[in-house]
C-alpha cells in the first residue's frame, strides 16, 4: 500500500509538473514536452479524435518522444487508464565499431566518427546522421556506390556501422548536357578533377560551387548511375542554363568604413568559351572604387589560360593619408588543379598613376609609372569547399611588385607580400564545432637606402589596423607614424571559434592580433601592436555581421589604447 500511495504521490506530482493525471511519469529528471506532444499523450477535448488516447497508444507516443530524447530502454506499466512510465537513464555513446574489410578506410572512419560523436547522445536522428557522415568519408575516397547500414546497442552504448558494396571508382567520362554556343571545353576549367582520379563527392560538389559562384550557369547537378551489382558507375551533369548577365545592387554598415554601397554588371558567358566581363562600384566613407574586369579565354584548345584584365579607380580617404590611383593590369593567367589543391598564377605589366598626402607630408604627390607584377595563389580543395567563411583546409598567396626608374618610377622598388592561413577542426562542442584558425602575413618593400618613406604612395607600402587585420585599432592606422607606413611588416592573427552557437547561422569566437612594423626593407621594430578580443558572428543572407570588442595595447614601450568595438557587415578572420 506505501509503495501504489508513493507511485501515485510523485506519479501525480510529476503530472501537475508537465503532463497529465492519466500519463504519470516516474523520474527524478525534469524532460519537458512540447504542447502537441502533451495533447497527444493525454488527449485534447477539442478535436474527437483526440479526447481520449488510450494507454496503449500513449505508450507509442511516449516512447517515440522518450528515444528522441536518449531515453532508449524506457518501462510502461499500464494501470487501468493510467499509462505509468519509467524513462530509466539516458543512453550516450561509449563505442563505434566500423565493418570494412579494408583496414585503412575502417581507421579512416573510426577516427571521424568516433571524433564527431563519441559521448554524445544516442537518438535516432543522431544515428541517421552518423550514418549519413559515414557515408561521406568513403564516398570522398572512391566509393560512390557504397551503403551502410547502422544498428544501435543501447546496453553496451554502442553502434555497428556496416558497409557493403565497397567497390572502387574513378571519376570516368562525363557525360555533359550541350550549353547552346558554348564551346564543349568551355567549362574545363571549373572542375577540379580529372577522369582518372580517384571519385570524390566533395569535388563534385566544389564544381557546382565553383560554376555558381562565376555565374556561369543558374544552376548545376550531377547525376549519379551505379549498377545493381555496384560493379559499374557513371556520371552524367545537367545544367539549368539562365540569362548570361546579371545586375546586383547592395548596401550595408559597419563602424569601420560607416554606409556601403555596391552595384555591380555581368557578362558571364560572353563568347564561346565562357569569358568573363564585368564592371562594378563600391562606395564607403573610406574606400571609393571603380573596377572593370575582363577575363577572356581565347584559347579553345587550353581552356585553364585567359587574358586576365582589371582597370581600378580608387580613392582612400583614411584617417592618416590621402590616396587616389587609376591602375591598369593586362596580366595572364593560369589556373591548375592538383589532386588537394587549385593554382592561379598571373604574370604581367602594369600601368598605374596616382596621387598622395599624409599628415606628415601636407602638399600632395603625384606620379605615373610601370611595374611587373606576378602572383601565386595555392588553395587547398576543402578550404575553397566552404562558401564564404571557410572551416578547414589552408590558402598560401605570394605576390611581387617590380619598378624601376625606366619604368617611369622614381626609383628601384622591389615589393613582396606573402600570407598563409590554416584553419582545422580541433574539437566538438555539443552541436558546433571548434575551429582553430592562424594566419601570417610576411612582407617587406625593397628600396635604395637613400628613399625615404615620405616620397613612396601608400599603395608601395604597408599598413595595419582593422576588421581584416589586427583588430584592435582603426582601418589602416598602424604603425602609427602620421600615415607615412611601413617598409616591412609581419602580422599574425589566431582565432579559436565554435560554431552553431544558439543556432546553426551563428558562432562565438576570441582572438589575439598582432603585428610589428619596420621603416627600412627586411627590418622590423621591435615594438608590437596586438589586440586580444572577443566576438559574435552571424552568417547572415545577405553576408557576414559580426560584432566584436578587442583590447588594444602595445609593447616597447608599453601602452594601452582602451577598448575598441565593431559591429556591421565586412570583417574576415
Amino acid at each position: 500500500m506505501f509503495l501504489i500511495l508513493s507511485i501515485l504521490f510523485f506519479g501525480l506530482h510529476e503530472a501537475y509538473a508537465g503532463l497529465c493525471p492519466q500519463v504519470i511519469l516516474h523520474t527524478e529528471h525534469k524532460i519537458k514536452f512540447t504542447d502537441t506532444e502533451k495533447r497527444m499523450l493525454c488527449g485534447d477535448p477539442a478535436v474527437d479524435a483526440y479526447k481520449n488516447i488510450p494507454p496503449y497508444q500513449a505508450e507509442i507516443f511516449m516512447k517515440g518522444f522518450l528515444q528522441s530524447r536518449g531515453y532508449l530502454q524506457p518501462e510502461f506499466a499500464p494501470v487501468g487508464e493510467v499509462l505509468n512510465v519509467y524513462p530509466r537513464s539516458k543512453t550516450f555513446i561509449r563505442k563505434m565499431r566500423v565493418n570494412i574489410d579494408e583496414d585503412k578506410e575502417r581507421k579512416l572512419v573510426e577516427k571521424e566518427i568516433q571524433r564527431q560523436y563519441r559521448k554524445k547522445l544516442m537518438t535516432p536522428k543522431r544515428l541517421d546522421a552518423i550514418e549519413a557522415d559515414a557515408l561521406t568519408v568513403v564516398r570522398r575516397r572512391g566509393f560512390p556506390c557504397a551503403k551502410i547500414e547502422t544498428e544501435a546497442f543501447p546496453d553496451t552504448r554502442s553502434v555497428d556501422l556496416n558497409y557493403k558494396d565497397l567497390n572502387w571508382f574513378p571519376f570516368g567520362k562525363i557525360e555533359k548536357e550541350k550549353i547552346p554556343d558554348l564551346h564543349e571545353n568551355a567549362l574545363a576549367r571549373f572542375y577540379p578533377f580529372r577522369e582518372s582520379d580517384a571519385f570524390n563527392e566533395m569535388l563534385l560538389d566544389l564544381t557546382e560551387k565553383r560554376m555558381m559562384r562565376a555565374e556561369v550557369v543558374s544552376g548545376t547537378f550531377f547525376l549519379e548511375n551505379c549498377s545493381v551489382d555496384a560493379r559499374k558507375f557513371s556520371l552524367s551533369q545537367q545544367f539549368i542554363i539562365g540569362p548570361p548577365r546579371s545586375i546586383r545592387f547592395g548596401a550595408g554598415v559597419n563602424t569601420e568604413s560607416g554606409p556601403m554601397f555596391r552595384v555591380k554588371w555581368a557578362h558571364n558567358r560572353f563568347q564561346p568559351m565562357a569569358s568573363h566581363l564585368s564592371a562594378s562600384f563600391q562606395a564607403s566613407l573610406r574606400i571609393q572604387s571603380l573596377n572593370l574586369t575582363a577575363d577572356q579565354y581565347l584559347w579553345n584548345h587550353r581552356p585553364r589560360q585567359s587574358l586576365f584584365s582589371q582597370f581600378d579607380l580608387i580613392r582612400e580617404s583614411q584617417f592618416d593619408y590621402l590616396q587616389t590611383l587609376a591602375r591598369l593590369r593586362p596580366h595572364m593567367k593560369w589556373t591548375e588543379d592538383k589532386l588537394r589543391r587549385h593554382l592561379i598564377y598571373t604574370l604581367g605589366p602594369t600601368l598605374e598613376a596616382g596621387s598622395f598626402k599624409s599628415e606628415e607630408r601636407l602638399e600632395q604627390r603625384s606620379y605615373r609609372t610601370g611595374a611587373l607584377e606576378g602572383s601565386i595563389s595555392l588553395m587547398s580543395h576543402i578550404y575553397e569547399y566552404f562558401d564564404t567563411h571557410p572551416e578547414d583546409g589552408d590558402t598560401v598567396r605570394f605576390s611581387f611588385d617590380f619598378r624601376q626608374p625606366e619604368f617611369g618610377f622614381p626609383h628601384r622598388l622591389l615589393k613582396l607580400d606573402s600570407t598563409f592561413a590554416k584553419l582545422t577542426r580541433v574539437g566538438v562542442w555539443r552541436r558546433g564545432n571548434l575551429i582553430a584558425g592562424l594566419r601570417v602575413n610576411a612582407a617587406t618593400t625593397i628600396v635604395p637606402d637613400s628613399v625615404d618613406l615620405l616620397d613612396l604612395p601608400p599603395s608601395v607600402k604597408f599598413y595595419g589596423g582593422g576588421s581584416d587585420d589586427v583588430r584592435g585599432f582603426l582601418l589602416r592606422t598602424l604603425p602609427k607614424n602620421d600615415g607615412l607606413g611601413a617598409l616591412s611588416k609581419l602580422g599574425l592573427k589566431l582565432e579559436l571559434r565554435r560554431t552553431y552557437l544558439w543556432k546553426e547561422s551563428l558562432e562565438g569566437f576570441v582572438f589575439v592580433d598582432g603585428a610589428r612594423f619596420g621603416p627600412e626593407p627586411w627590418d622590423i621594430d621591435p615594438r608590437v601592436w596586438y589586440s586580444p578580443g572577443v566576438g559574435l558572428r552571424w552568417l547572415s543572407p545577405i553576408g557576414m555581421v559580426q560584432t566584436y570588442i578587442a583590447r588594444a595595447r602595445a609593447t616597447n614601450p608599453d601602452e594601452d589604447f582602451g577598448n575598441f568595438y565593431f559591429i556591421g557587415l565586412g570583417g574576415t578572420f
